[in-house]
């Protein structure tokens, strides 16, 4: 948020920007898999140690949640609020399909992996508006 009034002149979000976002993002997911198992044992117990299942398609899941915020800011900034609507629209309507289908089946993993499902929606349909943005202005 703190590029958002330079992401108003701007006509592409800035490559080192992106980049470092994609270097803390996955160091936050490659260090939250390294630690999750070791802190479920201190802080819980092994009745626990499922959790860590969840943990991988879910971690991901933010990764991409938090990439496409990056990208929701840069379209928020430029004004196009409707392009973020349509993608909440999206986003919102494939995680409540998905929870419907895959949490019957799957208890809390048809969650994870539902939550990890709109990521990738939510990504995918963000880019392709900051695409759009790009080639049409």
């Amino acid at each position: 948020t703190s590029y958002f009034r330079d992401f108003a002149s701007q006509t592409s979000l800035p490559f080192r920007l992106v980049v470092a976002t994609i270097l803390l993002g996955a160091s936050g997911l490659v260090l939250t898999w390294v630690l999750i198992n070791p802190f479920i044992r201190i802080f819980y117990s092994a009745d626990f140690l499922p959790v860590v299942a969840l943990v991988f398609p879910v971690s991901i899941a933010q990764l991409l949640h938090g990439m496409s915020g990056l990208l929701n800011r840069y379209l928020e900034a430029r004004g196009k609020g409707i392009a973020i609507r349509n993608t909440y629209m999206a986003t919102g309507i494939t995680l409540v399909l998905a929870n419907l289908v895959l949490i019957p089946r799957m208890a809390e993993s048809g969650a994870a992996i539902a939550m990890l499902i709109s990521g990738v929606v939510y990504i995918l349909v963000m880019y392709l508006y900051y695409r759009k943005r790009q080639i049409h202005g």
